[in-house]
């Protein structure tokens, strides 16, 4: 009697499924993110809450998209690849902040500094060292 073959293949359903489930972790990461520097940017008294919130979200949706053909790129070397997104969010948001609201470069730079210094090392850092261990 022949045995059972089990063969190591994934179907187009599960590629989609699996896409559509990294995405969706994509999308609310990016939520926490955006809540977090959104929260900074109100402290910092750029605009109130719900505006900052909106912003956060565009920039940093702005900054992932960029920072995620980085990575394409860079996936190999994940330490040079934080501190390169980190600097090119730093500067990506910074422009766009000026563009929202008009202020000083140097002032936006500094708001764009820390939230994104906010989000690093509340979300990203540790999400890093997390999958170190595994």
């Amino acid at each position: 009697m022949p045995g059972i073959v089990l063969l190591d293949v994934i179907s187009p359903g599960m590629v989609l499924l699996s896409l559509g489930l990294g995405l969706v972790a994509l999308c609310l990461f990016n939520l926490l993110i955006a809540l977090v520097e959104g929260v900074v940017l109100t402290l910092l008294k750029w605009k109130p809450f719900v505006s900052s919130l909106l912003a956060a979200l565009l920039v940093n949706t702005i900054s992932s998209i960029v920072g995620i053909v980085l990575l394409i790129f860079l996936q190999d070397i994940p330490i040079t690849w934080i501190v390169i997104a980190f600097f090119l969010s730093i500067i990506i948001e910074g422009v766009i902040l000026v563009l929202i609201q008009p202020m000083t470069r140097w002032k936006a730079l500094l708001y764009a500094l820390l939230a994104n210094l906010a989000s690093y090392l509340i979300l990203i850092v540790p999400a890093y060292l997390i999958s170190l261990n595994r």
